[in-house]
């Protein structure tokens, strides 16, 4: 995997393929050994419209959340259900982890960076 400076990541499974659910686990392992392991993570499970399909329930992606400090969103691609909301949710955590790393740095006009 490409982790070169990665600021964030969303780490995705779909909730109708338990064996994807299973794979996540290993890419937050190997993103944490070969990151830091204070970059924020999104888990996001995907298919979350398949609600007949599902096989990976919220509790079990709940808990694997909260072993790797990370939040949890479900998402549907189909219907744009949260999908919008899971990469919010990560710029705003990589913004925050940011801000606390400097914090002589302030915004200014939104976009803007000043060093004060």
């Amino acid at each position: 995997m490409f982790y070169y400076k990665t600021d964030g990541a969303l780490a995705m499974f779909d909730l109708t393929r338990q064996d994807t659910f299973d794979k996540v686990v290993h890419y937050i392992q190997d993103f944490r050994q070969n990151k830091a392991a204070d970059i924020p993570i999104i888990l996001v499970g995907n298919a979350s419209d398949l609600v007949h399909e599902r096989v990976v329930s919220h509790e079990e992606a709940t808990a694997l959340a909260q072993k790797f400090d990370t939040l949890y969103i479900e998402t549907s691609a189909a219907n744009m259900s949260n999908v919008e909301e899971a990469f919010m949710t990560l710029v705003t955590a990589i913004y925050q982890k940011k801000i606390a790393e400097q914090p002589d740095i302030v915004v200014i006009g939104g976009s803007e960076w000043c060093v004060i």
